[in-house]
């Protein structure tokens, strides 16, 4: 702003939150046209003190090789007033702290966590803490636990078939039960096939937007082969096993369904399912068991979860009824 010549009177009518309004009034004047005026106005400091936290490790992080009582880096947090609004957002440094002490007035604050560090489980607890007298300096010590990494499948169906039955069995949960996302998410099924033979898949929903391939292996190889690819979990797929052009004597023996990465909480909602052809030679009372896996990984560290189901042969006796003998 542009002041014509004269004498000027300047007086602070709002300070930064912490600090003591200056009322005094201050002088200036502007002798020539242009003429920059500089001065300088201090604020005191309101009563109050100073808060930081340490991050610290409450144990053996597995993911991360972190020690018990390692200081952490990059745990974002707020600091609230006691109406609970947010008056800062700091993060801590690689000495596990708030680079500077922050600065609070007289009364009572929350800390809370807002974002873990990596590998570490959030803890929004608020915490309370308060500032009595002028100068001083409270730390809140901040303790996290390791995220737990967990996978969940389950693999249900009928439990008794008859040679060349076509049977199905359901999947009713393929999940990512960890707070975090993972790597390599991939579900395999594992077929006895000295039993049966798979026929039919339909892959299911899930609750979020991604895409997937499916692959399968034989008995006349170790890898694995691309079925379909690019396909959107948010659509129920169906895949012919029988309609795969197969070699004289080969089958399928396996089939893999890989996502890549997936969220946290990431799961089918509409349930996959497959069918499968007992084979003619299978005898009276033989079992056997289907072995289905869910796999991942979180910092380079393979996690997984198993799931079997077992079915049993029966043959189905028809009765023959005999006619009497008649005639001379």
């Amino acid at each position: 702003m542009a002041y014509q010549c004269g004498i000027y009177n300047i007086r602070e009518i709002e300070t930064p939150k912490y600090w003591e309004l200056n009322e005094n009034i201050y002088v200036f004047e502007i002798t020539s046209e242009g003429e920059i005026v500089g001065m300088t106005i201090t604020n005191a400091a309101l009563l109050g003190g100073f808060a930081n936290a340490y991050k610290i490790a409450g144990e053996y992080n597995t993911w991360t090789g972190d020690e018990e009582g390692t200081r952490l880096y990059g745990a974002v947090f707020n600091i609230l007033d006691e109406n609970k609004e947010v008056l800062y957002t700091v993060t801590t440094n690689r000495y596990g702290r708030f680079e500077q002490d922050i600065l609070l007035g007289e009364g009572v604050f929350y800390l809370q966590e807002i974002e873990a560090p990596f590998g570490y489980q959030l803890d929004p607890t608020l915490r309370r803490f308060e500032i009595r007298q002028n100068g001083e300096r409270v730390i809140i010590e901040h303790i996290n636990s390791a995220v737990e990494i967990e996978l969940e499948i389950e693999k249900d169906g009928i439990r008794q078939a008859q040679p060349l039955d076509e049977i199905s069995y359901t999947f009713p949960r393929l999940k990512n039960n960890s707070p975090v996302p993972l790597n390599h998410f991939t579900w395999t099924d594992n077929l006895p096939t000295d039993y049966i033979r798979i026929t039919r898949l339909f892959t299911g929903t899930f609750n979020e937007e991604l895409e997937y391939n499916v692959y399968f292996r034989t008995n006349k190889s170790e890898e694995y082969r691309l079925i379909r690819e690019a396909i959107s979990t948010k659509e129920n797929n169906h895949i012919n096993f029988e309609e795969i052009g197969l070699l004289e004597g080969e089958y399928i023996v396996s089939f893999k369904v890989y996502f890549g990465t997936v969220p946290a909480g990431f799961q089918s909602v509409e349930m996959p399912f497959m069918f499968a052809r007992v084979n003619e030679s299978v005898q009276s009372d033989d079992m056997w068991t289907n072995i289905t896996r869910l796999t991942g990984s979180f910092n380079g560290v393979p996690v997984e979860d198993e799931c079997e189901h077992t079915v049993k042969t029966y043959i189905r006796q028809v009765p023959i009824n005999r006619l009497p003998r008649t005639g001379f």
